[in-house]
């Protein structure tokens, strides 16, 4: 029960007790309203909720609540959204400073609200007008969809966001405050650009999405402000034709642009109930008048293929028809996003379903694709904080479509119609794809494995190796986490205070979590080339060697995880190949794996140290095979011999201690091998194999790759080495006389 005023000849005092506020700034005159005693309020709350129209459910009595809660306590921030309220009481808790009445339904707000609010919510309600007299201070005003025509000339000059998206407006006022910072215009009537928006700072950000501007209006906009002299604010616009939305056809009628009249009509008509049909259907109809569906039949046979996949699979379709909610709210190339987009929610369905169980290989290559997505996205971010006339579906499309070759982007669109206006230059471009290829070579391994559906896919394939795994990991976590957090604190100097710890402490939780998710990853994908490699049949470790080498020239940060050796003492799968190759009959497979670490090693996806372990044994005692002795002890005669020499050749000519690690590596004598021991200190007994190998084939690409490298010593006189190996390089015609020799 509220309180009252229980003295009969003492009346409410519900009028206003103002003055003039002489300390009010700008062109804003406020009424410094003077508060009521609480009993007042109480008074005043209660005869207002006794007041509510019947029939609308209106919670006032939530709202009284709610703000006797603020008077009691000192709240400051009252919340009446969604209370289905028609009007407010006139007057509210007097500190407050935040005020959020959104969704209802208010025709209009008190004059006098109180002057301590610097944020009013409103969105959603049925507003055509707002208070001449707003709180001084007032910062934040988020006026969306409601039903204003204009706006008061005589804003707080303290605002600094002003929302008044989806309403009526068809002009501003002369005058805004120059404090603003975000205007947000979209979906109104405006159809010239008023001259109080040019005023605005620099640092302001101006949207118009949705309003009806001609195409010459757009085009002298996006020429004035790429002036140089251009000191105005940034606008954010759609290139849409803004044309009369059209009641969608129904879905049974938009499918047969791509489907024949009888499979559209039996398959589709029963579909049109489902949520977001409609949707769907306009976003055909909009798919359909795309420059890719105009002009590139293969983009049409695979929508084609696409809807009648969605026939057969009705989970799928209702997430797809969710997306296609937003799809034809701008212009053509938001159309094309979102067909992006559906097929990234069709890649997710297929992996959650099982579908990629036996593909992970490609599993691998589609995940790069979405990371390298990622990575523009990024890029078109940056991008649009440069520029000061902006339609940012413009921008993110401008970089997936000029680089959907060079990256492989399979789900990029081929053409984007307004691809001129997205202010991205081939210099963008260019830079992008450096970037975008650097952060993989970095990070892409690290990505993949918390993937979501590669995580998926991987306990599917192995849930066992995968449960083994985590819970080893899982011990580890537990041993080393706190050391590494302390550490962190000591180093940084903020040992004990709390909020540090909880900041630390989660960054090292996230860096150790991706740390393992890696591990598991290289570990799983070692463990199956291993296996493959290990297999007696020959096709399996031929299986190995093709995925491998697929994987790399899409994902090579992943195909360079698998090739890596870890542990000296434990196998890899080249070590293993070392092994087939021993045996022989491998050399065809051995050539492949050499030019796969080469490849990787010339686009800085492995280091020196790493190809020369792939390569050759740490020490006599190395369990694992030498794929290079193996090459040079049954495979001299072949392709793979050359391949390894130039390979090692490029890696011992990038610095001395490389060099000085081969050649050590090479003296090695291994069990089983048929390589005479040298001592230390003579050259490699490569240069024998070499040798043998001049007698048996005349190898002379090898042996010219062994030169130039400086494999082979000066004083060996197998290639009578000339003045010029000094430096490490031949002219030709030193090269051809050394090679007659």
């Amino acid at each position: 029960m509220l309180p009252v005023n229980n003295n009969p000849y003492q009346p409410f005092q519900t009028g206003l007790r103002s003055a003039r506020d002489a300390t009010s700034s700008g062109n804003v005159s406020h009424t410094t309203t003077v508060p009521l005693r609480p009993d007042e309020y109480y008074a005043l709350w209660s005869e207002w909720e006794k007041n509510a129209p019947s029939g609308g459910g209106e919670r006032r009595d939530i709202a009284v609540a709610r703000m006797c809660a603020c008077l009691e306590t000192d709240y400051k921030e009252l919340y009446l959204a969604g209370l289905r309220l028609s009007s407010l009481s006139e007057r509210l808790p007097p500190n407050i400073t935040l005020l959020n009445v959104s969704d209802n339904h208010l025709c209009k707000l008190p004059d006098n609200l109180p002057e301590t609010v610097t944020d009013i919510f409103v969105s959603y309600n049925e507003l055509t007008e707002i208070p001449e007299n707003l709180p001084p201070g007032l910062k934040e005003l988020t006026l969306e969809s409601n039903q204003l025509e204009s706006i008061p000339g005589n804003l707080p000059d303290t605002i600094e966001a002003l929302d008044l998206a989806d309403n009526r407006l068809s002009t501003l006022p002369d005058h805004l405050p120059d404090s603003l910072l975000y205007l947000f215009l979209q979906n109104n009537q405006l159809q010239t650009i008023p001259a109080s928006l040019w005023r605005l700072p620099s640092e302001a950000r101006v949207f118009l999405d949705g309003n009806p501007f001609s195409a010459r209006t757009r085009r002298r906009l996006m020429d004035w402000v790429q002036m140089a002299d251009y000191t105005g604010p940034r606008f954010f616009f759609s290139m849409s034709e803004n044309r009369a939305d059209a009641p969608p056809r129904p879905l049974s009628e938009a499918v047969k642009d791509w489907l024949s009249a009888q499979t559209a009509e039996s398959a589709w008509a029963a579909m049109e109930k489902e949520d977001n049909a409609a949707a769907f259907s306009a976003f055909l109809s909009r798919l359909g008048e795309t420059q890719n569906a105009r002009e590139n039949p293969a983009f049409k046979a695979r929508v084609t293929d696409w809807l009648t996949r969605l026939v057969e699979t009705p989970a799928l379709r209702e997430t797809t028809f969710a997306v296609a909610q937003e799809a034809t709210t701008s212009c053509e190339d938001r159309v094309t996003l979102a067909w992006n987009d559906m097929q990234k929610v069709a890649l997710v369905y297929d992996v959650e379903s099982g579908t990629w169980d036996d593909r992970l290989p490609e599993l691998m290559t589609v995940g790069c694709e979405m990371f390298c997505l990622e990575q523009l996205e990024q890029a078109a971010r940056d991008k649009v904080k440069t520029l000061r006339f902006v339609d940012e579906v413009e921008v993110y499309l401008a970089y997936q479509t000029g680089l959907r070759d060079a990256l492989r982007l399979t789900s990029a669109g081929e053409r984007m119609r307004y691809g001129d206006v997205s202010g991205v230059t081939q210099e963008d471009l260019d830079r992008a794809l450096v970037q975008v290829r650097e952060r993989e070579k970095r990070a892409f391994p690290t990505w993949l494995a918390q993937w979501a559906p590669w995580k998926t896919a991987l306990y599917r394939a192995s849930p066992g190796f995968v449960e083994n795994m985590q819970e080893q990991q899982t011990g580890a976590l537990n041993d080393t986490y706190r050391q590494r957090v302390d550490a962190e604190l000591k180093a940084a100097g903020v040992e004990g205070i709390a909020d540090a710890e909880v900041a630390v402490g989660k960054k090292v939780w996230d860096e150790m979590t991706g740390e393992n998710e890696t591990a598991l990853t290289r570990a799983f994908l070692q463990n199956r080339y291993c296996a493959l490699m290990a297999d007696k049949r020959p096709e399996q470790a031929l299986k190995a060697v093709t995925e491998l080498t697929s994987v790399a020239a899409s994902a090579p940060a992943v195909a360079a995880m698998a090739v890596r050796p870890g542990n000296v003492n434990e196998a890899h799968p080249g070590s293993l190949l070392a092994t087939r190759v021993a045996a022989g009959g491998m050399a065809p497979l051995a050539e492949a794996w050499v030019s796969l670490l080469h490849r990787l090693y010339e686009n800085k996806y492995l280091d020196k140290e790493e190809v020369i372990s792939a390569l050759l044994p740490h020490k006599k005692e190395h369990r694992g095979g030498s794929l290079a002795h193996a090459i040079a002890d049954t495979a001299w005669n072949s392709e793979a011999a050359t391949k390894l020499c130039a390979l090692l050749s490029d890696v011992a000519g990038s610095d001395e201690n490389s060099r000085q690690d081969i050649m050590a590596r090479l003296s090695l004598k291994l069990p089983g091998d048929r390589f005479s021991q040298l001592n230390p200190d003579q050259a490699a007994d490569f240069y024998k194999r070499a040798k043998k190998a001049d007698k048996l084939s005349r190898n002379d690409a090898a042996k010219a790759h062994l030169k130039e490298g400086r494999l082979i010593p000066e004083s060996r006189e197998l290639y009578g080495m000339v003045s010029g190996a000094q430096t490490g390089s031949l002219n030709r015609e030193a090269r051809t006389e050394a090679l007659k020799r």
